[in-house]
């Protein structure tokens, strides 16, 4: 029971070692102007392809090229 004691008291001990750690880097970063790196969303999002092409028609070749509607010398054609 002792052991157990003792052990407890270490992991505690540890535990505000780290917590006095991290206080120390957090500190670093604001005395150097810095921000703790912070997991970001994606804050936009680009839905489909831009125009390709005065009216678009490289786009649409594409798309073709990929649904199998249209071969490869068809495509180039567009270029």
């Amino acid at each position: 029971m002792f052991a157990e004691s003792e052990r407890a008291s270490e992991l505690n001990q540890e535990i505000i070692n780290l917590k006095h750690a991290m206080h120390e880097i957090l500190h670093r970063f604001c005395l150097e102007g810095l921000r703790p790196p912070v997991e970001r969303k994606m804050a936009s999002h680009i839905v489909g392809n831009p125009r390709m092409g005065p009216k678009g028609e490289l786009k649409f070749a594409l798309e073709s090229f990929w649904d199998g509607k249209s071969t490869a010398e068809d495509l180039k054609k567009c270029l």
